[in-house]
Formats: structure tokens, sequence, C-alpha cells
């Protein structure tokens, strides 16, 4: 019985796939080599300004500029959800054998914050691509599948759902359900793209919140999350009446 959590690389690492995603960066030069051009300006226009604090009033006022005056003409991006790659039958032809997990697989995977697992085998359409995300390499560490294990088996034993993730625009600016600016203020970059990499949600409500509305972690025995997840600062001041602090974290209060 082998384990693959979320999107681990390592059991997708096959020469169809690498060669597949290989292509698909070549392909799409056009798209990615001006987004990073501009996020060196960024880096460098802020270097000269010795590094100053971002805030999302400044943020904002400077994405203005870049306008005719409405901020929110300035994301007209898709914010999409990271680069997914389809291998082809044409990379299977003239590459090494073809090497996959052996046996039974279990695929755990979150579903609204909370771990799920399936059974699944290695002709699963989910081990035909390499999802590009910043869990890729993590997801195989030993500490990160421990902890996804526990957490599967208390999703399962509290059998209570997490609120409904909300969905990002897919054309505009992807605002905080706090402040109300955009998830990406505190970012250097004013490229589009950025917001795609600075959305959260809050492991509570579901939320879109920004990294500066979301910086309190807890735990949420509730919906079977054992880890220190991200909340908002609504839900964590709210779960006061709740909730009672110890050292394992936040725990269900005794009747």
């Amino acid at each position: 019985l082998n384990i693959v959590l979320g999107d681990d690389a390592v059991p997708r690492a096959s020469t169809r796939n690498i060669l597949a995603i290989a292509r698909e960066i070549v392909a799409r030069q056009g798209e990615w080599k001006p987004a990073m051009r501009r996020e060196l300006e960024d880096v460098q226009r802020r270097a000269l300004g010795l590094w100053a604090p971002m805030t999302r009033a400044t943020h904002w006022n400077r994405v203005a500029r870049l306008t005719t005056g409405n901020p929110a003409d300035y994301y007209t991006k898709d914010s999409g959800e990271g680069l997914k790659v389809a291998a082809s039958e044409e990379d299977i032809k003239g590459t090494s054998p073809l090497l996959v997990p052996p046996g039974e697989i279990v695929h755990i995977y979150s579903k609204n914050g909370q771990r799920m697992a399936s059974l699944v085998n290695h002709r699963w359409p989910g081990f035909r691509q390499v999802e590009v995300s910043r869990h890729m390499f993590r997801d195989h560490s030993k500490d990160a599948i421990m902890s996804a294990l526990r957490d599967t088996l208390a999703v399962r034993q509290c059998q209570r759902a997490t609120p409904r993730w909300m969905d990002a625009p897919p054309i505009g600016p992807v605002l905080c359900a706090v402040c109300g600016y955009s998830v990406a203020w505190a970012s250097s970059s004013d490229n589009p793209l950025e917001q795609s990499r600075e959305l959260r949600h809050c492991y509570a409500c579901g939320r879109i919140v920004c990294v500066g509305c979301s910086s309190n972690r807890m735990t949420l025995p509730e919906f079977g999350i054992n880890s220190l997840v991200r909340v908002c600062e609504h839900c964590y001041v709210n779960s006061a009446g709740k909730f009672r602090f110890g050292e394992k974290g936040c725990l269900p209060k005794q009747q």
C-alpha cells in the first residue's frame, strides 16, 4: 500500500510527464517571460525605495496610477490555478519504460480544507499530469504525510463538513473578505498574476483573505482538523466563545 499526498511531484515524475511540462514551458514563453521581467523590475523599484514597508493603501494607490483611475481595471487577466500539464500519447513513444507507484495507492487530497482519502491505481488520470503548486515537493515529506493521515482519520470520525471555500473571480481584482483590499497588497510586484499566489482561504469560514488578515493559526477539531491551519481575524476573535486555548492548540470547551 502506497500513500500519495496531494500534489506530490515525486510519483508523477515519469519521463512522459517531465517531457510534457518541459514542452509546455517552452510553448508558453510569451506568457511567463514578460511576467518574470515585470516582477524583477518591481523588486528593483522597491529596493531603490530602501525596501519601504508595503501597506494596503500604498498598494491600491500605486495600482490606480497605472490605470485610468480605477484599480479594478488593472486586474484583467485570469487569476488561474497554476500550470496543469496533461501528457499526450505522443509523449509515451520513444521514451523509457513508464515507472508508476506499485500496488494499491491511497491518494490524500483536500476538499474545502478537510483531508479526504481515496483508493486509486496507477492509471488514475491525476498521475498523468504534474500539478505545479507550492506544495508539490513538501507533500512528499514524512511529516506532511503523517499529519495528513491523522487529519484524514479525524475528519472521518467527526463527520462534519467545513464551509464551502469561496471561488475567486476569473477576471478582476481578488479582494480580501476582511480588509477589502487586493490579496496581493503585501507583494513587491504589481503583476496581476500575483493574486493567484497570494490568495488564501480561511479554514473556518471558507472566505478569501489576504496574508495580513490571516496570520493566526489554530486547530479546528469540530471539523476534524487537528493541525494548526490559517484562519481569518474574524474567526480567530469569534473563536474565544467556542474554544479554549491550550498547549496543543485550540480545543472545544468542556460542557
